[in-house]
């Protein structure tokens, strides 16, 4: 073979060979392009998933706290029934200093039991407002459920912040009213004899 048709026949492979490296290139690419665009779609499925997890979620939380808020609220209502009515009969049998403290303690695990139902309220109300300025402004449908979806997890974050600080005033009214409740029963008892 003569060297001029070796060197095209060479420099022929060369081209040829990197033909099918582009080609392959090509290929790669594509296939590529497909994966990421699998990978894409299924973020995107987890993501909404894990959306509608949240939204389920956070409406479990906003309805455990409510129920349990209700069923406070008829134990307070009958318990304070009983401490006061206890107190106002024993104003005879009791010395005025011990009935004086424990009528303040009652009032004070009221007052407190008071404020945070009303600083309750104060929230709900909040929330209240947010949907009427919705109804008052106009949302589009399409826009509506991510706004419920929203609203039910701002409310569920409220929830869980004001948590710890519903305990707390859980246990200082539950505190005064049972200490309340102690003395007025040791006292009574002690008249007994």
């Amino acid at each position: 073979m003569e060297p001029e048709t070796a060197k095209y026949l060479i420099a022929l492979d060369d081209e040829i060979r990197a033909l099918w490296r582009t080609l392959k290139h090509h290929s790669d690419a594509a296939e590529f392009s497909t994966a990421a665009q699998r990978h894409r779609e299924s973020a995107e499925k987890i993501q909404a998933e894990l959306d509608s997890y949240q939204a389920g979620m956070a409406g479990m939380i906003k309805n455990l706290h409510e129920e349990a808020a209700r069923y406070i609220n008829v134990v307070s209502v009958i318990g304070y029934t009983g401490y006061f009515a206890t107190w106002a009969f024993t104003k005879d049998v009791l010395d005025k200093d011990s009935h004086a403290l424990i009528g303040l303690l009652g009032m004070i695990s009221v007052a407190l039991f008071c404020l945070w139902e009303m600083f309750g309220v104060f929230i709900r109300l909040h929330a209240v407002t947010e949907l009427s300025n919705v109804f008052r402004n106009g949302l589009s449908i399409s826009d509506f459920e991510k706004f419920k979806q929203d609203l039910i997890v701002r409310e569920a974050k409220r929830m869980a912040i004001l948590g710890p600080a519903h305990k707390l005033v859980f246990l200082i009214s539950s505190g005064c009213v049972f200490s309340g409740g102690l003395m007025m029963m040791h006292l009574l008892y002690a008249s007994l004899g």
